[in-house]
């Protein structure tokens, strides 16, 4: 059958035919020639690519992060408004005005990560957000206590991972009056042991360097 608009010869089944479609050999010869005739084409909306709906959930996303910052920092209903509003937090007006500016200024958000307030005390503003892990939020609250031990300070859970104990065996030996290098020190079993071994070698080289620096 020959297209109506440029007269290339397409083979099309007979019900197509037969319903009064198939006159154009393709999409846009059909749209030329309504645009031709002065009509707007009646066009079924195109599928979206996978890309692009990747692309809309983590705006659909980012845009959930954006919202639940200005509630719990503007609502008082909100659950979380104390630690947020309720202490003074604030969403600068720029983010407040325009969730494109929040894009702009953040950048893309990497898989799996979160936005977080690099001074705990501060405001939601460009120059004080970031995203980061889980992992790395969890050790950037005001909540987080530092230890030093063995000429390194770290919080409460890093120190967990590194030896392989539970922060909870170390909070409770430290509330037995245990000192914190002891309490990071002793083992609980095999894989603790060696753990702590390391940091026992660790601690004695520095104290070594420092006696020959004296």
């Amino acid at each position: 059958m020959p297209c109506l608009y440029c007269g290339k010869v397409t083979w099309q089944f007979k019900s197509v035919v037969r319903a009064g479609a198939g006159k154009y050999c393709e999409r846009a010869c059909y749209i030329l020639s309504m645009k031709e005739a002065g009509l707007a084409p009646r066009l079924r909306p195109r599928h979206k690519t996978e890309s692009e709906i990747r692309q809309g959930r983590e705006r659909a996303s980012v845009k959930g992060i954006w919202r639940g910052m200005l509630d719990r920092c503007s609502r008082r209903s909100n659950p979380r408004w104390k630690d947020y509003g309720g202490r003074g937090i604030t969403v600068c007006s720029r983010w407040q005005e325009s969730f494109e500016s929040f894009v702009a200024d953040m950048g893309s958000r990497p898989p799996a990560h979160q936005i977080d307030r690099i001074d705990n005390d501060g405001n939601y503003e460009p120059t004080n957000c970031r995203w980061v892990t889980a992992e790395v939020k969890a050790n950037n609250t005001r909540r987080n206590k530092l230890l030093t031990a063995f000429g390194e300070t770290k919080t409460l859970a890093e120190w967990a991972r590194s030896i392989g104990v539970s922060p909870r065996t170390i909070g409770s030996r430290l509330r037995s009056g245990w000192s914190l290098e002891r309490t990071l020190r002793d083992p609980i079993s095999s894989r603790h042991s060696r753990a702590a071994k390391r940091l026992t070698t660790s601690s004695e080289s520095i104290r070594e360097g420092g006696d020959s620096a004296a």
